[in-house]
């Protein structure tokens, strides 16, 4: 897990706070996408539950990074969220995990 530039400290929060995500994942052609609350949280995994089920995102190895507005980039998606973190896992999976704003949490 990348907790240098402070992403680690990021998922305690989301954990902490149980905030509201919206979750997409991308392992070469399949897609995916649900809505959870982080359950668990360790240094090599990450554990979304959802009404489903679980997801579990290897942080073994896994890049992450901190998504951040661009100049340009569309209002009405940061009015709902707050936080964006993207997780490339060891295996190739792409994870947009997605923080909403309380106001559209519900």
């Amino acid at each position: 897990m990348d907790i240098e530039t402070g992403n680690g400290e990021i998922l305690q929060r989301w954990q902490a706070e149980r905030s509201v995500l919206d979750v997409e994942i991308t392992v070469g052609h399949v897609w995916m996408c649900l809505t959870g609350r982080v359950t668990h949280l360790s240094t090599i995994e990450l554990v979304i539950a959802h009404p489903e089920g679980e997801l579990s995102i290897s942080l073994f190895c896994a890049g992450t990074k901190r998504i951040e507005p661009k100049e340009g980039s569309s209002a009405e998606y940061w009015k709902k969220y707050r936080q964006v973190l993207q997780v490339t896992t060891d295996g190739g999976a792409v994870c947009t995990i997605s923080e909403r704003r309380p106001e559209a949490a519900e």
